[in-house]
């Protein structure tokens, strides 16, 4: 697999396409986000099947996904 493509692609219930690249992806587990370290499957989970998803009060334009 080259770095450049798309590692997994997922649909959230608000009709958005989120996808990584596996360089991206390695990034955030390394860098951003270590507790999400071989977790895609969860991560994949939460995005097609939230619990809730709310705006970030940050950035109106970033939503964040949550399941229990």
């Amino acid at each position: 697999m080259k770095e450049s493509e798309i590692y997994f692609e997922v649909t959230t219930p608000l009709g958005v396409k989120i996808k990584t690249t596996k360089q991206y992806w390695t990034y955030l587990v390394n860098i951003k986000h270590p507790v999400m370290r071989r977790k895609e499957e969860i991560v994949k989970k939460v995005l097609s099947d939230p619990d809730e998803v709310r705006k970030s009060k940050i950035d109106e334009a970033v939503f964040l996904y949550y399941k229990r």
